[in-house]
């Protein structure tokens, strides 16, 4: 059987199987997915707040993570509620285990945009920024250069996201994918709504 940390693992290279096991095995996963859960939004937080001297005040970072992790919730209670509404796994601990390990995805994704900043801090961004005084052409082919890698990332990650939650609903619930794609899209609507105020 499978250690929390070695679903983790399985369920970046092979997520059907690793949401299968969680699922089946929750009581064994559910302690394990909340930690996953809580520890993904502390860390976002964090890096968020070191590379943003304005998100470092200790207040502030304490509402971003607050925030976080009440849109987290949020958005796997209306996933639970919709999929057991169309008939669905009506096992709460269950549907929460496997939502919640899907936050295993924020860690490699925040190592790249921690290497990313990193690179970016540094100039190893700019390589065709000559030594000395930086011409201003090449400060911007530079900053093009980044912002465009940063988006192709950004983009990439969203679509990995989305992917292994519609997979993650489609196993825990024996839905198809039309129907686990929309129930990932409204409990996402209801995640925005309760966590809007916070950004204002």
């Amino acid at each position: 059987m499978l250690s929390g940390l070695d679903a983790a693992i399985r369920l970046v290279t092979a997520p059907n199987s690793a949401f299968a096991q969680i699922r089946d095995n929750y009581e064994r996963y559910f302690a394990w997915s909340v930690g996953i859960f809580v520890s993904s939004i502390f860390l976002s937080n964090a890096l968020f707040a070191l590379l943003d001297p304005d998100l470092a005040d200790t207040g502030g970072f304490v509402l971003d993570v607050g925030a976080g992790l009440l849109a987290g919730i949020v958005f796997t209670a209306a996933a639970y509620l919709l999929g057991r509404l169309l008939g669905g796994n009506r096992n709460w601990r269950a549907v929460f285990s496997v939502l919640f390990y899907t936050n295993v995805l924020a860690f490699p994704l925040l190592a790249a945009f921690a290497a990313l900043a990193l690179l970016a801090g540094y100039g190893m961004m700019w390589p065709l920024i000559p030594s000395g005084q930086p011409d201003l052409e090449f400060n911007l082919l530079g900053n093009l250069g980044y912002l465009a890698l940063l988006g192709m990332c950004i983009i990439a990650a969203m679509v990995w996201i989305v992917i292994v939650l519609v997979k993650a609903a489609k196993t825990v619930n024996g839905f198809g994918t039309a129907k686990a794609f929309g129930i990932i899209v409204l409990a996402f609507v209801a995640s925005l709504a309760v966590a809007a105020p916070f950004n204002v």
